[in-house]
């Protein structure tokens, strides 16, 4: 894959439009190409740059760089590793237009490594539920069984819809399809509302998938960038000796 089309896909991944198997394919290359991993890394390293400039400040400061960059005659990805973050961004004009809006995500340069910790850890668990039937409330069943469809195709945005629009008629919702709305609202990056879930879910050693919710809102509290609470919950999974503690033990291990 050319560079060009890497950036492309990373730029759809981070703005959420990545779906399905795209994703997931998308999420393989990532963890496996070390390309890939890089130009991503470099990538969210520019768009952090930018971050601390007004859009006009940077349109003219890096139209100017990349006048600058584009006349050496160096391979792309040689100019990308011996470039300061703002000189990154300036060559990236050359794919991108910085005038467009740009889904930013860093809040802190602890972000890059954050975010490659979560994709190589977050992996959505396997649905164990089973289809409703006609035995069921017909609309109930209609929209779980159209939820659990796009959590399968990791399509998290349509599975939320779904969920959202099951849990109105449900005064307290089946915690195990609580569990997974929490996966999908982690995948399609809504943190705040996985961290709520896991949380409930993790309340009480009695909960269906109590481990397993214990895990989930590692991993939420890690793509929120909340280093200090991801390692309280990784803690936690460790000390009490679950399904979960050799990943966490991993994941720990990475983070410090």
């Amino acid at each position: 894959m050319k560079e060009l089309e890497i950036i492309e896909k990373i730029e759809l991944y981070l703005e959420g439009k990545l779906k399905g198997k795209e994703l997931h394919q998308f999420e393989d290359q990532l963890k496996n190409d070390k390309e890939t991993s890089n130009l991503f890394l470099c990538y969210k390293q520019a768009i952090e740059e930018i971050q601390t400039y007004s859009r006009s400040e940077i349109k003219e400061r890096l139209k100017l760089i990349h006048e600058e960059v584009i006349s050496e005659k160096l391979p792309f990805l040689r100019r990308l590793k011996t470039s300061t973050p703002l000189r990154i961004a300036a060559i990236l004009i050359g794919f991108a237009v910085i005038a467009s809006p740009v889904a930013i995500y860093l809040n802190s340069h602890q972000q890059n490594k954050t975010e490659q910790l979560f994709v190589n850890n977050f992996s959505p668990y396997m649905n164990v539920t089973t289809q409703r039937g006609g035995d069921d409330n017909q609309q109930r069943g209609v929209l779980q069984n159209a939820a659990m469809h796009f959590y399968n195709n990791r399509d998290f945005i349509k599975a939320i819809v779904n969920f959202e629009e099951l849990f109105k008629s449900q005064n307290n919702p089946d915690s195990l399809v609580l569990f997974y709305y929490g996966i999908s609202c982690l995948g399609a990056q809504q943190n705040q509302k996985a961290i709520e879930v896991f949380s409930k879910l993790s309340s009480k050693k009695s909960y269906l998938y109590y481990d397993q919710s214990k895990w989930y809102l590692a991993l939420s509290y890690l793509k929120n960038n909340d280093k200090k609470s991801t390692i309280g919950t990784l803690k936690q999974i460790i000390e009490e000796k679950g399904d979960f503690t050799s990943k966490a033990l991993n994941l720990l291990e990475q983070l410090n």
